[in-house]
């Protein structure tokens, strides 16, 4: 055998091995069957089919490749989709992809460093592709709407629409509604606010109206100053706790004043009724 065909075969012999080390280096994926049983609660509070091109995470918690991990960098590395497939997705899987991050709707160590509802949602978000390319679609905004309508209001999971709710507050998806989709989606909210409110007289909700409601207010107070509405923008101007949750919604650093606090709701709720029926 002549030098040049000894080396196409060692060449042959080096990518065959590289190619079947790729594949062994890849976490195995699960089918979407076995997969969904460990996504069971985010499925449940979706009120709408999971879509066709969702991206299956290799790597969840109750995963005994999961168990491995040590910090939470390590975590979060594992739960990155790839730049490729994001792009071959619809926009509804891209927002699939966000609702079934495992910290999504994480109230707890995750974000314990975070002092206000904006910074915790960036938080989770900011270093994710899967965020980077919903910021890049240009029905981004519909689809999040799309999917805000058919959510169900879920007291024992309210983590997941509280979530969704900051993530829908940011600007960036706000100013790509026209004002009658703006004034349809606080109407929505305000809707699931008072199923929310009416299910939580029933049973033990003593923490409502401060953790699932606050995030409802979030967002229709971001809407409202988004479109430049004169009697809240006002408000704005003459309450600095009311311009500040705007800004920043709940605070961790500054004391918690219930009766403050729920004055302060009383009032987005208010301005947000009556923005919905002055056309």
């Amino acid at each position: 055998m002549n030098k040049k065909a000894v080396l196409l075969l060692l060449m042959s012999v080096m990518i065959s091995f590289s190619c079947s080390n790729d594949k062994l280096s890849q976490p195995k994926t699960k089918n979407n069957a076995e997969y969904e049983l460990y996504i069971k609660d985010a499925l449940e509070v979706m009120g709408m089919p999971r879509p066709a091109d969702s991206y299956n995470y290799p790597c969840l918690p109750g995963m005994e490749e999961w168990k491995v991990f040590q910090s939470s960098k390590e975590m979060t590395d594992a739960c990155q989709v790839p730049v490729d497939i994001l792009k071959a997705q619809s926009t509804q899987a891209v927002i699939q992809d966000l609702w079934e991050y495992p910290f999504f709707n994480s109230w707890g160590n995750e974000s314990s460093s975070c002092y206000s509802f904006q910074d915790h949602i960036l938080n989770i978000v900011k270093g994710l592709n899967a965020y980077t390319e919903l910021n890049s679609r240009k029905d981004a905004a519909q689809c999040l709407l799309d999917r805000y309508k058919v959510m169900p209001v879920n007291l024992s999971l309210s983590s997941y629409r509280n979530a969704y709710e900051l993530l829908f507050s940011q600007p960036q998806f706000i100013e790509q509604l026209s004002k009658e989709e703006k004034r349809a989606l606080i109407k929505e909210a305000l809707g699931k606010d008072v199923e929310m409110e009416e299910k939580a007289k029933v049973g033990d909700w003593s923490y409502f109206p401060n953790a699932a409601h606050s995030c409802t207010c979030f967002l229709i107070s971001r809407i409202m100053q988004n479109v430049n509405y004169e009697p809240f923008i006002q408000l704005c101007k003459e309450n600095e706790l009311v311009a500040r949750f705007v800004e920043f919604g709940f605070e961790q650093s500054c004391p918690s004043n219930l009766e403050a606090d729920k004055k302060v709701f009383e009032q987005i709720i208010q301005n947000g009724k009556i923005f919905i029926n002055n056309k």
